[in-house]
């Protein structure tokens, strides 16, 4: 049977006492048959190794046979150097591995002066392969290591220092892998190709990279993502089976901090000014669009942008009668009282005369702007009119102010009237004056009823 062998170097594995170089190099191969490429038939092959100083003739520098070796699905296992042993002169040179199957020797030899650092750097201080341009910078231990350091796994099972024995890898557990620096475990890549960088190694369900720091205490730790480009968009992500979302900084728009997911929603600008649906935010909180909160929003000033109108409502229930300045005769007495829910009247009583004052508190936002005083009444007699006015009050005197008559009414009718007075143009200041409705109305019981005031004002922009 012809074959075609497709082989890969594995790893160093065994070796003796420290500071000696290894006497056998794990070697696995992969047997196919010409032609096709399959896999040869699964069984046991003898087999014949050996080392030249050239591709091709050259001067043979080591050899050994091996029976009976173990072939499945094509794939083979071999310790080179379990029959004879492998002398660290023999890699002082490029080498050529020739194999022999079943009396078939195959081509072309495979180089192995990739590996001629691993196995003689005992001897070698300064090699640099020509495949990987790594110079040596000293020993490798690889494996079997008598120290007796107090390594949280024990030694490291190899060590890439310089006879310190304190930096390396170790197998912590069943396909486990830690590596280890200055004595102390760095980082573990587990079975699950889960990732832990510090110590203590925590772990949790569903983690794939974590980095802890505990050992450093209350100082600073943690990870940055850098690019030196002044321009330069460095960002860290998320995604799954929906989308994606990341955040990144933005050195091409003032090297602000944005947040995208599905577009971009937030931004943070270097000044600490933080915009949501605008990526040029004037104040340091600027919101596109409503906010909604569950529970109280504080703050010194609330203002908008541009002036809003909005309104402010007053019930018929809300007013009360001025008491008459009067001194009843024998013939007075009761007096008149106001009732009513959707609307009020007033009826009864002998004292006073007929007019009665309705008076109700208004309780405007400080420096909002009166634009508009509408008042919602039903005046069905004819004698007598209603009337409405809206009065300041300035604390510092005691003097109050009237505006102008809001409206009246004329004649009878059955239907409801809405009276108003537009184009107002007056500031609130609560700091200095109160606020108040004044109505007139006459005790002409449900012929005079009054069902609100609407009042319009306005709140400026800043």
């Amino acid at each position: 049977m012809k074959f075609t062998g497709l082989f890969l170097l594995i790893l160093c594995l065994s070796l003796t006492a420290q500071a000696q170089v290894p006497s056998a190099i794990n070697f696995q191969g992969n047997l196919t048959a010409p032609g096709t490429g399959n896999a040869v038939a699964d069984g046991s092959y003898d087999m014949d190794f050996a080392l030249f100083d050239s591709d091709a003739g050259g001067a043979q520098l080591w050899s050994e046979s091996q029976s009976g070796v173990p072939v499945q699905g094509g794939l083979f296992n071999v310790i080179l150097g379990s029959v004879n042993q492998l002398e660290p002169f023999i890699f002082e040179q490029p080498v050529w591995l020739e194999i022999i199957v079943s009396g078939e020797t195959l081509s072309p030899r495979i180089e192995l002066a990739a590996t001629a650092y691993s196995i003689n750097s005992a001897n070698t201080q300064s090699y640099e392969s020509p495949y990987t341009n790594i110079p040596s910078v000293g020993p490798a231990y690889i494996a079997g290591d008598t120290s007796t350091q107090n390594y949280p796994y024990g030694p490291p099972t190899i060590d890439l220092a310089i006879d310190d024995n304190d930096t390396g890898f170790d197998v912590v557990g069943d396909g486990d892998l830690s590596f280890y620096t200055n004595g102390q475990e760095r980082m573990v890549l587990d079975y699950v190709g889960s990732l832990y960088m510090g110590t203590p190694i925590s772990g949790g369900a569903g983690l794939k990279f974590e980095i802890n720091y505990d050992d450093i205490g209350t100082d600073w730790g943690g990870m940055y993502i850098s690019n030196s480009a002044t321009t330069a968009r460095p960002y860290y992500g998320y995604a799954n089976g929906n989308g994606l979302a990341y955040t990144y900084l933005d050195g091409n728009d003032g090297n602000k901090w944005k947040l995208v997911n599905g577009a971009l929603h937030m931004t943070v600008q270097t000044d600490g000014k933080v915009g949501i649906g605008t990526i040029n935010p004037p104040e340091k909180l600027s919101v596109s669009g409503n906010i909604a909160a569950s529970d109280t929003v504080k703050a010194n000033v609330f203002a908008y942008n541009t002036p809003k109108l909005k309104y402010y409502g007053v019930p018929g229930l809300a007013f009360k009668i001025n008491a008459d300045i009067h001194n009843p005769t024998s013939t007075e007495t009761s007096f008149p009282y106001l009732t009513g829910y959707n609307y009020v009247f007033v009826a009864g009583g002998t004292v006073g005369s007929t007019t009665k004052f309705l008076v109700a508190p208004v309780y405007l936002p400080h420096k909002s702007i009166v634009r508009q005083i509408k008042y919602t009444v039903y005046d069905n007699e004819a004698t007598y009119d209603m009337y409405a006015y809206f009065y300041s009050v300035e604390l510092s005197t005691g003097n109050y102010t009237l505006t102008p008559q809001i409206g009246s009414t004329s004649g009878a009718s059955t239907t409801i009237q809405e009276l108003a007075l537009s184009s107002l143009n007056y500031e609130i200041d609560n700091s200095t004056h109160t606020y108040w409705l004044y109505v007139e109305i006459r005790n002409v019981s449900s012929n005079h009823r009054l069902y609100g005031v609407s009042i319009a004002y306005e709140e400026p922009g800043f």
